[in-house]
């Protein structure tokens, strides 16, 4: 289904967005990230941070306090519950519509770092009932709250239960409602990043399972799928990443998302696994073949930063290929938007611009009068 606020425009959400974040006191906001935190721990030196940021920042080995700089006489992070409190009441105060309802939702409830046996206990839960949904959303909810958790379900034998219920769909085992909440699981624990759950997931069966939903589940199973195969594209070996791209619909069913204007995140997650599948380069050609180029032309006067950026990647990726090269040069934007984003947005984009322009203009001299003129 659609997010209930799909009607708005994207100019409209970006300003609630930032009229709500200038609204949340400095201190209420994590040191590293700057956005609101919702589990403050406080180090040793007594500053607080979000403990889903601080940790990995503790992890990768950095000891030192990211706001004095000094190094950390201890690791030892210690809940902020006065602070947590003070955030709880101000969300509820402030967050009488909009987007605060679900974070005063989510600090309403005090939570606790997540056990191995308990999530083994969820597992059976799943594997065992009639109806796997409630179960599925327990997990689903959990995963959310933390870190820590999501690395205590990863851990765990969740890729294989998750699936075998989305295995189910084809098979009539299974309600369509809940195989879509385990490929939301999936796409929530990244399961790229580890080999043995990213060959769990790249079985024939998981993968055919998998590009129906892309092609007939709901916008929110097809951005959860397009999620999980780019990240299992973008650690895979690019014979993996053939097979996929080579799937009947699936380039069809990710250039769709590419077309979902109110819906960023849907085109983020197509633009992702566009440039995690499509790498090699008989998979380029497929793409340029499909008319993707020009979709991701017109994307490029309104989208967000970072999916401008994503998207001068899958360009200049397929420029690489004769057949990108002549949709660019066919297409009447392209030129002035190109040369638009030489000066905005970011470095990434200038250089990514600079590499298309480059890459066209020298297969068509027409390009370069048309460059000139801009």
């Amino acid at each position: 289904m659609r997010p209930k606020k799909i009607h708005k425009s994207v100019a409209a959400e970006e300003e609630e967005e930032a009229t709500a974040a200038a609204m949340v006191p400095s201190f209420f906001k994590c040191l590293i990230s700057l956005e609101l935190m919702r589990d403050p721990v406080v180090l040793c030196t007594g500053q607080s941070c979000e403990r889903s940021i601080i940790e990995p920042w503790l992890e990768a080995g950095n000891h030192t306090c990211p706001a004095t700089m000094q190094t950390l006489a201890s690791l030892e992070l210690v809940p902020n519950h006065t602070l947590r409190r003070l955030i709880q009441n101000w969300c509820e105060a402030h967050g009488g519509g909009g987007s605060f309802d679900a974070l005063v939702r989510l600090l309403s409830t005090p939570f606790m770092p997540m056990a191995a046996d308990t999530v083994a206990r969820m597992l059976r839960e799943v594997q065992s009932s009639v109806d796997p949904l409630p179960s599925l959303k327990n997990i689903r909810s959990v995963a959310r709250e933390s870190e820590r958790n999501r690395k205590c379900i990863q851990e765990s034998d969740v890729v294989s239960v998750l699936t075998s219920v989305i295995g189910g769909a084809l098979e009539l085992r299974c309600n369509l409602e809940a195989c879509e909440e385990a490929l939301a699981i999936l796409a929530l624990l990244e399961v790229g990043a580890n080999r043995q759950r990213r060959e769990q997931v790249l079985t024939q069966s998981s993968v055919a399972t998998l590009a129906w939903f892309l092609c007939k589940g709901s916008l929110d199973a097809k951005v959860n799928v397009a999620t999980v195969l780019a990240g299992i594209a973008s650690e895979t070996e690019s014979s993996h990443n053939s097979n996929i791209g080579a799937m009947p619909r699936v380039l069809e069913a990710l250039a769709k998302l590419l077309r979902e204007e109110f819906y960023p995140k849907a085109i983020k997650a197509g633009l992702k696994a566009l440039l995690t599948i499509y790498i090699p380069r008989r998979n380029r050609i497929r793409v340029a073949e499909v008319g993707v180029v020009p979709l991701l032309i017109e994307l490029l006067p309104n989208a967000k930063r970072s999916n401008v950026e994503l998207a001068l990647g899958v360009l200049e990726l397929l420029c690489t290929t004769a057949e990108g090269r002549a949709d660019v040069a066919n297409h009447a934007l392209a030129m002035a938007a190109l040369v638009h984003h030489l000066h905005t947005v970011s470095n990434l984009a200038k250089e990514l611009s600079v590499a298309i322009l480059w890459s066209v203009c020298k297969a068509s001299p027409t390009c370069l009068v048309l460059l000139l003129l801009q």
